[in-house]
C-alpha cells in the first residue's frame, strides 16, 4: 500500500444542486491535474460517468443501491482500499461526491477511524453545493459543516439574489470559502467575503443566533458561531482533550470545531465534526511566534460565555473570545 498520504475533498449538496456537472471545474479550481473520483447515489447509477475539466476528460467509478455513509460503507471503504492498492494509475486526489441525504460527518468518520485508510488518505475538504435556483430547503447546518461552498446556477437568479444568499450563508459559517458557479459559463471564481463587525454580546448572556432575522430559513436555522484567540504557548494536547470531551457530551450540538495552535516551528491544526475529533495535523508555521492561535466553534445551542468559561477553567485562562464580542453586563 502506498505511503503517501492523499487528500479526499468531500463533495455533498441535494440531489439536483449541480455537484455532478461541477465536478471538472471544480477539479480544475482546485489545480488537480490526476483526480479519482467516485460518485454515490442511493438509486442506481450507470456504472461509469465522464465529465471534462480544463486538464482533460475523467472518468468516475459510482457506488449504487444505497448511501456510502451506512447501506454502502463496506464497498465505499473497499475503494477508497483498491484505489490506494492500485500501482497502475497516479492521482493526486480523491474527489467523492455523497449522495444527496449523506451524513458527511460519518463518511469522514468511517476514513478516520479506519485502522489503514487513516495513515493514507486524509480529508482535506468538504465542499457543499447550494442551488441558487431551490433554496428552500437550505439548511444552515449543511452549510456550518462546510469548509467551502459553491452557489451553483448563479446565472439563473439576480444578482440581488445571490448577495442576499451568500449574506445568509455566511451568517452560518463566516469562515469558509464561497465560491459560485454559473450553467453556461462552469467556471468556478471566489465570492469576496464583505467586511463585517461583530456585535458585541453581553457577557454572561446567551449569544443570538448568526443568522438573518427577517430570512425564513434562518428562523428554524439556530446556528451560533464562537471564535477565540488561544494565547501563545498554550498546550495544544490540554486543548485538545478539551476539545475531545465536549464533542463526546455535546456532539449533538457542536457542528463543527477548527483550532490552530501555534507550537514551536509547527503548527497543530485540530477538526472535529459531531462527536468526532479527528487525529491532530501538524503542519509548518510560517506566522511570527508571537502570534495567538485560534479556535472556533459552530453549534446549535452552546453559549459563548459557557464555552470561554470553560475553556479558560479548563485549558487557559488567558484564551479571549473574540467573536462575538463578550461586554460587561450592566
Amino acid at each position: 500500500m502506498a505511503s503517501v498520504v492523499k487528500p479526499i475533498i468531500l463533495v455533498t449538496g441535494a440531489l439536483g444542486s449541480g455537484k455532478t456537472s461541477g465536478l471538472g471545474a471544480l477539479i480544475a479550481h482546485f489545480g488537480y491535474s490526476s483526480p479519482r473520483v467516485l460518485i454515490n447515489d442511493v438509486g442506481q447509477v450507470n456504472d461509469e460517468i465522464r465529465f471534462e475539466s480544463s486538464a482533460g476528460t475523467y472518468a468516475a467509478e459510482t457506488i449504487g443501491g444505497g448511501c456510502a455513509c451506512c447501506e454502502r460503507s463496506d464497498e465505499f471503504l473497499g475503494r477508497l482500499l483498491a484505489l490506494l492498492d492500485d500501482t497502475s494509475s497516479a492521482f493526486d486526489v480523491i474527489i467523492f461526491e455523497a449522495s444527496g441525504v449523506a451524513d458527511p460527518a460519518a463518511v469522514v468518520r468511517l476514513i478516520s477511524e479506519h485502522p489503514k485508510l487513516s495513515h493514507h488518505i486524509e480529508a482535506s475538504n468538504h465542499v457543499h453545493y447550494v442551488d441558487a435556483t431551490s433554496t428552500e430547503g437550505l439548511l444552515a447546518c449543511d452549510v456550518a459543516l462546510a469548509e467551502t461552498c459553491v452557489i451553483a446556477k448563479s446565472d439563473l437568479v439576480s444578482p440581488g439574489e445571490i448577495d442576499e444568499l451568500s449574506a445568509e450563508m455566511r451568517s452560518w459559517n463566516p469562515h469558509m470559502k464561497l465560491l459560485v458557479q454559473d450553467v453556461v459559463d462552469e467556471h468556478v471564481r471566489v465570492l469576496p467575503a464583505p467586511p463585517a463587525a461583530p456585535d458585541p454580546v453581553p457577557a454572561g448572556s446567551s449569544s443570538a443566533p448568526i443568522a438573518l432575522a427577517e430570512a425564513s430559513r434562518s428562523e428554524r436555522a439556530d446556528v451560533h458561531v464562537a471564535d477565540f484567540s488561544l494565547p501563545t504557548g498554550l498546550s495544544w494536547l490540554a486543548l485538545a482533550t478539551w476539545a475531545t470531551a465536549l464533542l463526546a457530551r455535546h456532539g449533538d450540538r457542536v457542528l463543527r470545531l477548527k483550532a490552530s495552535v501555534p507550537s514551536g516551528q509547527q503548527r497543530v491544526v485540530l477538526n472535529g465534526v459531531r462527536h468526532t475529533l479527528f487525529p491532530p495535523r501538524s503542519l509548518e508555521n510560517t506566522e511570527p511566534r508571537s502570534t495567538r492561535g485560534t479556535l472556533t466553534v459552530i453549534s446549535t445551542t452552546q453559549d459563548v460565555g459557557l464555552l470561554l468559561d470553560s475553556l479558560q477553567v479548563f485549558v487557559d485562562p488567558a484564551i479571549e473570545a473574540t467573536h462575538p464580542v463578550l461586554v460587561p453586563a450592566e
